[in-house]
């Protein structure tokens, strides 16, 4: 839902995305975004997630999620990755921010780093293009947009997963977000 959110919420041509919860009585469902009985409801990944896919300025990956999409060819090890990065302000001024991109190896280390300064135009649906280093190790990597407007600390993060190398299973980083507040 994260990755079809930040596909739709980065065409232009879209005036919104709509995301609907359905609560409808104590016997059993809660929707995609709690669990537990109505009146004990608790969210789930898909909520905390939610809100840095529907963040009013964000910076999102545009790239194919390899971990789901199972035909993609892996890259070479210690390659040039290119992809873009999508622009998304929904505010009527100018946002300046950091974006932080990353690199996580299996166990959630980070192997790349690299920093950018972005400016976002007021009502902005664009985006640019961007290269990382692609770690030499072959395996299963969580790549990381990490946007911070700036003024604020909270990053609005976007991820995708991707294989590097050929390898018979590829284990990927599985990234915890913090309980929805």
């Amino acid at each position: 839902m994260q990755l079809e959110t930040e596909w739709l919420r980065s065409e232009p041509e879209l005036a919104g995305v709509l995301a609907f919860c359905y609560l409808a009585n104590n016997y059993g469902y809660t929707g995609d975004w709690f669990m537990d009985n109505i009146k004990d409801l608790k969210p789930i990944p898909t909520l905390n997630w939610f809100r840095h896919a529907f963040a009013p300025t964000a910076v999102f990956i545009n790239l194919t999620d390899e971990r789901y999409v199972k035909q993609t060819v892996p890259h070479k090890p210690g390659e040039l990755l290119s992809f873009k990065l999508a622009k998304i302000n929904d505010v009527n001024k100018e946002v300046p921010g950091n974006i932080t991109l990353k690199i996580l190896d299996s166990e959630g280390k980070t192997v790349t780093k690299k920093n950018l300064s972005v400016i976002l135009s007021a009502f902005d649906r664009s985006s640019f293009s961007v290269e990382i280093e692609l770690p030499k190790k072959t395996g299963g990597y969580l790549l990381l947009a990490e946007f911070v407007a700036e003024g604020n600390v909270s990053p609005v993060i976007s991820r995708r997963y991707i294989k590097v190398g050929e390898v018979p299973v590829y284990k990927f980083f599985e990234m915890r977000i913090g309980s929805f507040e």
